[in-house]
């Protein structure tokens, strides 16, 4: 072998990994510039609560977990008892046929699907308790967390690739609108004296802005709940 080729060989051997490594520091770079990523998102959606609009017994459930309603749709019946009228263990009694014209229904609130049920036949319930969780999964969207330092680079209307691990899929939203609080201030319901200051002893935990971004029409089985790994174009 020509000492021509052996320096050849060693230059190759000397500049492969140099080159890989560049294209390492470009990919790094790119990304960087380029996206704005988060892996604090979850797949969101419309929810409410159907309650109980008396105090009263249950007589009638005419819907179970993962039944598609209409709103105002019957969900269950309740005898309202008048005050006073319930006695007995955990207050169930015969009912008199009197007390039926106080027969009153509990309606879906919305169309969707029945996502929690706490409620059977036969048990006392309170006004306002609520006995159903009814969710809209027609239209789901995604809420991601995005790093305070970063937020300044995202906009509506910039695309993002919304990547579900728990379907294999990635899809390609919008981002529809930012949250003008961070999320700290959101979790304590508003009242900023609530959050805690930060002192020198402590791990700094940088605060996130909720960004909302939209979830086109898809063929896969999306619950609200699901994690997800958002990437924003900004550039």
């Amino acid at each position: 072998m020509s000492v021509r080729r052996i320096a050849l060989y060693i230059a190759l051997a000397l500049l492969l990994p140099l080159i890989a490594g560049g294209y390492v520091a470009f990919d790094i770079w790119w990304n960087s510039t380029s996206y704005v990523k988060t892996t604090d998102a979850r797949v969101a959606g419309m929810m409410l609560a159907a309650a109980a609009p008396v105090d009263g017994r249950v007589v009638d459930v005419q819907a179970g977990i993962g039944d598609s309603v209409q709103q105002g749709d019957v969900l269950a019946s309740i005898s309202a008892i008048p005050s006073g009228s319930l006695g007995g263990q955990n207050g169930l009694v015969p009912l008199p046929p009197a007390l039926s014209r106080y027969l009153v229904h509990v309606r879906s609130p919305v169309n969707g699907t029945i996502l929690s049920r706490a409620v059977e036949v036969g048990v006392t319930v309170r006004q306002g308790q609520t006995l159903w969780t009814v969710g809209d999964l027609e239209h789901l969207w995604i809420a991601a967390n995005v790093d305070e330092t970063r937020i300044g680079r995202v906009q509506p209307g910039q695309l993002a690739e919304v990547t579900i691990e728990a379907v294999g899929r990635t899809l390609i939203g919008e981002v529809l609108e930012i949250t003008p609080a961070t999320s700290a201030i959101l979790d304590s319901s508003g009242d900023t004296a609530a959050v805690p200051a930060r002192s020198a002893g402590l791990v700094r935990i940088t605060p996130s802005v909720p960004v909302r971004v939209t979830l086109p029409p898809t063929d896969v089985d999306l619950y609200p709940g699901m994690s997800a790994e958002v990437r924003i174009r900004v550039q």
